[in-house]
């Protein structure tokens, strides 16, 4: 005879709670991805873009994150410019007869004093050097009244019967400055002239000639990577932006004052899959890139020239589009 099969009835609120999902697990699975920093700084910015369209942005991955540098370099260089006249100007003539000579062997002479030589405006005269980027001084070298050389219609003289001829030298200091930009990375120059910047090294020569080696200068300027040969491109922007122009022209250098100034920043390389390609850089292909630098307040800005949507991207995917005029430097 079979046994009668005891039923069991069992209570719902008995049953174990491991199969339940906790409330706080839900919340966390339909949750939206949690951007790497990076990538969050991105959104952010490209959020903050009118007509830019950010979603993409949700499915990206990072390729690299690599440190890169820029330098901004300045130059001032002194240059001074003479240029010799002879002001001529209505004197009154006399000639008087003196005892005694500042002449050997003479017993008198006339108190009319021939004009002198002016001599070489460049290497006879030596004047100090201004501390100011511009300057301008006249100097009268000498002052005589003289009827030699280059005689004036008397009709000029007011009356006065003669002429003072006063050789002036006028003497003008300008600066020539320049700034170059050096970095082994794509930023902005005005990027990186708004950045902020570190004084890494600075000289100032004084005196400073055209004859002068700017080789010998920047020997001491210390580099900090082999992507940026820092002295190389120096000398050579030196001789083609300040010494070249110069160097057969009526002047001479009398100052040089130079700084380095380094900005450490980094770019960012990433990809948002197979459908979106790199239009304005080609060689990338699916690859993207944007650099993340410090700016004056401390805080991490952005820069970018080649995300796909950066046109229309307020009307939503489908009318977003990449063109490179609306492309936000």
């Amino acid at each position: 005879m079979s046994k009668a099969q005891r039923e069991v009835i069992l209570d719902v609120n008995e049953l174990s709670n491991t199969n339940i999902i906790p409330e706080e697990e839900e919340e966390d699975f339909f949750a939206p991805r949690k951007l790497p920093v990076p990538l969050a700084n991105l959104k952010q910015y490209v959020d903050s873009k009118f007509c830019y369209y950010s979603k993409p942005i949700n499915i990206a991955e990072i390729i690299s994150v690599e440190p890169k540098i820029a330098y901004q370099c300045s130059m001032k260089i002194l240059t001074e410019t003479r240029k010799l006249r002879m002001v001529v100007r209505p004197h009154p003539w006399k000639t008087e007869k003196v005892w005694g000579s500042r002449g050997l062997g003479r017993l008198v002479e006339d108190t009319e004093i021939t004009g002198e030589a002016v001599g070489n405006m460049w290497t006879d005269y030596s004047i100090p050097i201004p501390s100011t980027d511009r300057s301008k001084q006249v100097f009268s070298l000498s002052e005589s009244t003289c009827r030699g050389a280059g005689k004036v219609a008397c009709g000029d003289c007011n009356g006065l019967g003669g002429f003072r001829h006063v050789p002036t030298l006028t003497v003008k200091w300008f600066t020539r400055q320049s700034i170059w930009f050096y970095q082994n990375s794509f930023l902005h120059t005005k990027k990186i002239r708004k950045g902020q910047r570190i004084l890494i090294w600075s000289v100032s020569r004084i005196p400073w000639s055209k004859a002068a080696a700017i080789e010998g200068c920047v020997q001491t300027i210390r580099e900090d990577t082999r992507d940026i040969p820092l002295r190389e491109n120096i000398i050579q922007d030196y001789h083609i932006k300040h010494l070249n122009p110069v160097q057969n022209k009526n002047n001479e250098m009398r100052r040089l004052d130079f700084s380095i100034e380094r900005m450490n920043f980094e770019e960012v390389r990433y990809t948002m899959g197979e459908d979106f390609v790199n239009k304005r850089e080609p060689t990338l292909d699916n690859t993207f890139r944007f650099c993340q630098y410090p700016g004056n307040q401390e805080q991490t800005l952005i820069y970018e020239n080649d995300y796909p949507y950066n046109c229309c991207g307020c009307f939503g995917e489908k009318a977003a589009c990449y063109v490179p005029c609306c492309t936000i430097l």
